[in-house]
């Protein structure tokens, strides 16, 4: 008896049947709905992604310090303060529908 070994080109073809080929238009109503739907999507992310930076800020202010006093350098608020920056330029360019779009995605 032969031992069988799996079929890699069926296992990819059938991974590719969801790849839009440029082939494949859709109408254009459904393109603006989609780039509509996408946009609101963002905005939705950008105000998650800054409530998550409004609770681990008030955490970090809360809680009791674990850095010596006397540290230089203390990360999270750095970290946060970046995120936060991130967050609301990715809010910024939703609003104005100026997000770019990832090609492929």
């Amino acid at each position: 008896m032969q031992a069988r070994t799996p079929q890699t080109e069926t296992v990819l073809s059938w991974f590719g049947q969801w790849r839009v080929t440029p082939e494949v238009q859709l109408p254009a109503r459904v393109e603006r709905a989609l780039a509509d739907l996408r946009r609101k999507s963002e905005i939705l992310i950008g105000w998650v992604q800054a409530a998550l930076v409004a609770v681990l800020g008030t955490v970090y202010l809360v809680a009791p310090g674990t850095s010596p006093s006397d540290a230089v350098f203390r990360p999270v608020p750095w970290a946060l303060g970046i995120y936060a920056a991130f967050t609301l330029l990715r809010l910024i360019l939703a609003a104005n529908r100026r997000w770019p779009a990832l090609p492929g995605w």
